[in-house]
Formats: structure tokens, C-alpha cells, sequence
């Protein structure tokens, strides 16, 4: 049986969605700003996927590419806080989309 195919990201977001998104991402994780940041930022990414008619599986691609980036996403205490607060944040990005 052949493997799940990786979904492919799609159009990449632009150039300014993906700064914010960053943005609110290392605010996150630094526990500068509330999630209304992150929330907001997510709320762009997903409005202009739906724009573009990228589907939310190639969101969470752009998203995980996204936090992987993150110098700090590597400093949480360990593995379990990491997936957690991805987690938290995929599921922060799915409500968006379909909001």
C-alpha cells in the first residue's frame, strides 16, 4: 500500500500576511500578546487562503512551515509544551478558516 500522499502547500500566502503571521507567532511563544494577536493574524492567513481558494489542509502546511521557522518554537521546556501549543495554534487556524 503506498504512503498518504504530503499535501502541498499551495499558493504561498503574501509576503506581508506571512510577516504578520510570523510576528504573532514569536509573540506567542514569548507571552508578549494575548492569542487576539495570533487569532488576528490567523484570521488574515485564512481569509486570503479562501481568497486564493487554497484549501485548509495547504493552510496548515504554510502554518507548520511557519512555526518550524521559529528560533524559539525549539526553547519550550520540551516536546510535549511544543506539540501542545501547535496544537492550540492549529486548532486557533482551523476555527479561523471556516469562521
Amino acid at each position: 500500500m503506498a504512503p498518504d500522499p504530503v499535501p502541498t502547500p499551495g499558493p504561498a500566502p503574501s509576503r506581508a500576511t506571512l510577516d504578520h503571521l510570523h510576528r504573532a507567532l514569536l509573540s506567542f511563544v514569548r507571552r508578549e500578546e494575548p492569542d487576539d494577536a495570533l487569532r488576528t493574524a490567523l484570521g488574515q492567513l485564512s481569509a486570503e487562503a479562501r481568497e486564493r481558494g487554497v484549501p485548509p489542509e495547504a493552510v496548515l502546511v504554510h502554518l507548520k512551515q511557519e512555526w518550524s521557522s521559529l528560533p524559539l518554537a525549539d526553547s519550550r521546556s520540551g516536546p510535549n509544551d511544543r506539540a501542545a501549543a501547535l496544537q492550540r495554534i492549529v486548532t486557533m487556524c482551523i476555527k479561523e478558516y471556516f469562521r
